[in-house]
């Protein structure tokens, strides 16, 4: 099952520069509702964010947790941070929250466990008070009555980086959670619910230093160049 997700055309170019090392890397085959299928690779030093439908890699390793989006098809790459990456509207609005709101963004139920793809999972919710929020961003003409007004997320224990949970909070489009989003569903304002995440399969892997690092096909650009030259998957919530 592991080796149909490493693809010869899904590996990097190896580079000298980089320490070369090998680590236990979860693998998680996704779906999302605006990206299509993709492909989370994730261990204690490297993340890589493979789209299919997209042609987009996102990568970031340690130490400086760099981001580097990267257009497989364009060969074009630019380079950012985990929290400036793809501000999606949602994130805007949690980055905004006031201090009357501070510290109730999400509230984690450990009482709620659930598996998704074999994997033990906490449920994490938005809390009441961002309802009311959602609901008075949307009576102010800010929001569509498509935002959401709740969110729930199914998150795995797995621990991760401050820069990875920012980073793939960036990437789905919502708030941040300890552990890795395994199944996302939310609540519209308009009442409508919608499913954001599935996850089929979760597996463990053995992977190279070489497999996350930048691809030597790819050459570095500007983000507006980057955007004009070939698709670019910007997160809304639908």
């Amino acid at each position: 099952m592991i080796g149909s997700l490493l693809e010869p055309d899904y590996t990097w170019a190896d580079q000298d520069e980089v320490p070369p090392w090998t680590m236990e890397t979860l693998i998680l085959s996704q779906k999302h509702l605006v990206h299509g299928e993709q492909t989370i690779f994730l261990n204690q030093k490297a993340i890589r964010i493979d789209g299919r439908r997209t042609g987009l890699s996102i990568i970031a390793m340690a130490p400086d947790w760099d981001v580097f989006v990267c257009n497989l098809t364009t060969r074009k790459a630019y380079r950012t941070t985990a929290r400036t990456y793809n501000k999606s509207q949602i994130t805007q609005v949690i980055d905004g929250l006031g201090p009357e709101l501070e510290g109730q963004r999400l509230t984690v139920k450990q009482a709620f466990t659930r598996t998704f793809a074999g994997r033990l999972c906490h449920c994490w919710q938005t809390s009441a008070n961002f309802e009311d929020y959602a609901k008075l961003l949307f009576n102010k003409g800010i929001v569509a009555a498509n935002f959401p007004k709740q969110i729930e997320i199914w998150a795995t224990e797995v621990h991760n980086s401050d820069v990875q949970k920012t980073l793939l909070s960036r990437f789905y489009g919502i708030p941040e959670t300890t552990g890795v989003p395994l199944n996302v569903s939310y609540k519209k304002v308009d009442g409508r619910s919608a499913s954001l995440i599935e996850t089929t399969t979760c597996a463990v892997q053995i992977l190279p230093s070489s497999f996350f690092q930048f691809p030597k096909h790819c050459s570095m650009t500007t983000e507006a160049d980057f955007c004009r030259s070939g698709l670019r998957s910007e997160y809304l919530f639908y």
